[in-house]
């Protein structure tokens, strides 16, 4: 039933928020900005390793998607087209900053949280230092799809790679990880 009064804003979709914002709506943008600050730090902590310069990747991305508007067109998901702005933020702040380039830190809490997993602190443990083990690109697609719930089309998206490569990409992640007999028993058996 239709009220006549606008919908509150933090019940509106992503690209229904795109389209308010486009629209001059700066509470539209503000609530995008809520909505995914949390998630956009994370990632921005992971890829520095620094809080400190994660803050600075977070403004640069935002600023950057604020000047995109009005006019700006969301093809996928918000994570989908924020995922790249950060990366690229964060591979510039960590070179100038001397530290070479991102290192996609494996944040326990995206698995299970060592203090509340059934599997206890050594398992997560040892799931981060196998996902630490993987190439770039294969992590890189397990933190999305997994960690960040992208789903295949948007971690391709996100990439800027066919989702061939993507699934290509996971499929040996997770090969590589199953190698490991306590975290297939553990993570990989039904």
């Amino acid at each position: 039933m239709d009220t006549g009064h606008p919908a509150p804003m933090d019940s509106l979709s992503d690209a229904e928020l795109v389209d308010a914002a486009n629209r001059g709506g700066t509470q539209a943008f503000e609530t995008l900005y809520e909505r995914h600050r949390e998630w956009l730090m994370a990632v921005a902590i992971r890829l520095t390793g620094d809080r400190d310069i994660a803050a600075d990747v977070v403004q640069d991305a935002v600023l950057y998607w604020l000047g995109r508007f009005p006019g700006f067109v969301l093809t996928g998901s918000a994570r989908s087209y924020l995922y790249p702005l950060l990366r690229h933020s964060a591979i510039d702040r960590v070179r100038r900053a001397g530290r070479g380039g991102p290192h996609l830190a494996f944040d326990e809490a995206m698995c299970a949280s060592p203090s509340s997993s059934p599997a206890g602190p050594e398992h997560a443990a040892e799931l981060h230092r196998e996902l630490a083990r993987l190439p770039l690109g294969q992590r890189e697609v397990i933190l999305l799809h997994f960690g960040d719930g992208l789903t295949l089309a948007d971690v391709a998206l996100a990439l800027g790679v066919p989702i061939g490569t993507v699934k290509s990409r996971l499929g040996l992640a997770l090969a590589s990880l199953r190698v490991n007999d306590r975290l297939r028993d553990r993570y990989f058996t039904p």
